[in-house]
């Protein structure tokens, strides 16, 4: 361990997990198929962008949570050494720390994968969220990811 998994469902989709526990690749592919629909439900995807991106995501999962020297928050405020659960790394590289109790709707990856998916239809990740130097997220995307998160528990995710 660590090990490279490819997720089923996406052609070049891919995890690395740290051990046995995080992820399994289908509950990974299910989670990731939940975040299209209501992406999808929400926003289109007309271009197929979003499907796209995660066709050739690929997504480290962590066991640590992380410092981050500079960043956002979720309403665009500037923050500087603040423990982090995800990353947008690049364009189809996420890192996103495990959640508790192994559970994917409580970790980071749909608002991770939110990132990705503004990059591929915007060319932005939009780092500040629903601040105004960026742009992007909005407050429906915040709430795609609530209702994506209810979802993933539905589906004990």
């Amino acid at each position: 361990m660590p090990q490279m998994v490819i997720i089923p469902f996406f052609e070049n989709a891919s995890q690395i997990v740290p051990n046995c526990q995080t992820y399994p690749k289908h509950k990974t592919a299910l989670a990731m198929l939940i975040f299209y629909h209501k992406w999808v439900e929400y926003f289109g995807d007309r271009d197929y962008a979003v499907r796209g991106m995660l066709q050739k995501v690929m997504i480290t999962w962590g066991v640590e949570k992380k410092i981050s020297h500079r960043g956002f928050s979720l309403d665009g405020v500037l923050y500087q050494d603040r423990v982090i659960i995800g990353r947008a790394e690049t364009k189809e590289l996420i890192w996103v720390w495990q959640g508790y109790e192994h559970k994917i709707s409580e970790s980071s990856l749909t608002h991770e994968l939110v990132h990705l998916a503004l990059m591929a239809k915007n060319g932005s990740f939009d780092a500040d969220h629903e601040g105004h130097k960026y742009r992007g997220w909005t407050m429906a995307h915040s709430a795609m990811i609530m209702d994506t998160k209810s979802m993933l528990r539905g589906f004990n995710l």
